[in-house]
């Protein structure tokens, strides 16, 4: 979710996906990309009513620690990147 390429220690890639934010949740049997609102919300383009928080600070491995919690209609939460 990087502005620049090389951003995530990947250095000498060229993959356009660090070109703006950009997500795809593939959850339940399901893939839909991730929107980002203007206030900075994410939910998935076929809104099911999931919650969708980006969050950073994981030891992860990432140089930001980004991760990702869905939370699903039944509030059964999961946590991808963590």
């Amino acid at each position: 979710m990087k502005a620049r390429r090389d951003d995530d220690g990947q250095t000498d890639k060229h993959d356009e996906c660090w070109a703006n934010d950009n997500a795809t949740l593939v959850l339940g049997g399901k893939s839909s990309p991730l929107i980002k609102s203007s206030t900075g919300d994410w939910h998935p383009k076929t809104d099911d009513g999931e919650r969708v928080v980006h969050s950073t600070g994981a030891t992860n491995g990432d140089n930001d620690g980004e991760f990702w919690s869905v939370t699903t209609q039944d509030g059964t939460q999961y946590v991808f990147g963590k």
